[in-house]
């Protein structure tokens, strides 16, 4: 618990203090009041980047037209 408003800055430092309590593993579920402040410092905190999905040679998919 954080005592004061509720802001962004709180709301990461909560996430922040179950992160620190945990060990860096996300706990199986998080649950929230759904104030937007929380899923955006729960992804901060415990997000992890996923790379882009790869492109493939779009004239690959093109079929060749013949006459």
């Amino acid at each position: 618990m954080i005592p004061g408003a509720r802001t962004e800055e709180n709301a990461r430092a909560i996430v922040a203090e179950v992160e620190r309590r945990t060990g860096c593993d996300p706990p199986p579920l998080m649950t929230s009041d759904e104030y937007p402040a929380h899923a955006t410092a729960i992804e901060e905190v415990f997000g992890e980047p996923t790379p882009p999905p790869t492109r493939r040679d779009a004239a690959r998919d093109v079929p060749e037209r013949r006459p």
